[in-house]
């Protein structure tokens, strides 16, 4: 149920022929739909032909509405341009440099989504690189709908304090496939915690002043770091979880 305000309307061309146009989009808004997020007060300026065409957003608040997954809506600015065109009998619509901006989050993104026409889910190459943020940020953008209750609590209480850097997330492949366990495609998230407080069990001392470096690979993640436990430095911790929905966290410390 897509809608939308267009101003300043121009289009010319003629029936199987050239066709050229020019547009104001505001307030344009895709509701969420299904496991499907809805996207709401976009706005920009576009120019197009039979080939395709480029939308140049405006820098304002844009809200994102994903019930399924996110535990509430999140509102942030988009800066850049999104292009769209012909590739085959499909359509691609990507970005080259598109910023995103949130009170406490941030990202630089590249991507290209690939509709086939044949109403599968579309192809998604993605490469986003994220600004350092709190942990508990971190906490808003579990996927909750694709990951187990237990691995999402379990998360939400091992992740007690530290900072977020050195984030960045790489995604390719045909989105029928996810989470690409079965490798027809790619899924791959890192980042580096710093100054980190993990309480790993409920019966174990936390970790304290932890250097961790975190990978998501799609169906599970690794860890590999340093710290503290009651005081005695930790030189060497490693490990992870091979698969989220059988959630058995193993460590070599």
């Amino acid at each position: 149920n897509p809608q939308a305000v267009l101003r300043d309307v121009a289009i010319s061309g003629r029936r199987n022929g050239h066709l050229r146009g020019s547009l104001r989009v505001e307030q344009l808004a895709l509701q969420p739909y299904g496991q499907r997020p809805g996207l709401s007060g976009v706005a920009g300026r576009v120019r197009f032909d039979e080939h395709g065409g480029v939308l140049r957003i405006d820098s304002n608040p844009v809200r994102l509405d994903w019930p399924v997954a996110l535990r509430a809506s999140e509102t942030f600015r988009l800066e850049g341009s999104v292009s769209t065109w012909r590739d085959g009998l499909g359509w691609k619509i990507g970005t080259g440099g598109l910023r995103l901006r949130g009170d406490d989050f941030g990202a630089q993104l590249r991507m290209a989504l690939g509709f086939q026409g044949d109403g599968s889910k579309p192809t998604l190459d993605l490469a986003a690189h994220l600004d350092p943020a709190d942990v508990a940020v971190a906490k808003r953008f579990w996927i909750l709908h694709k990951m187990p209750p237990s691995t999402v609590r379990w998360l939400d209480e091992a992740l007690v304090a530290g900072t977020v850097t050195n984030g960045r997330v790489a995604i390719g492949g045909d989105l029928d496939d996810w989470p690409f366990a079965n490798k027809g495609g790619a899924f791959d998230a890192r980042a580096h915690v710093r100054d980190g407080t993990v309480k790993f069990n409920k019966e174990w001392p936390q970790g304290e002043h932890m250097e961790l470096d975190l990978a998501f690979f799609g169906p599970g993640f690794s860890i590999d770091g340093s710290g503290e436990i009651l005081g005695n430095h930790v030189t060497s911790l490693s490990g992870g979880i091979e698969h989220f929905h059988e959630p058995w966290l193993k460590l070599d410390i």
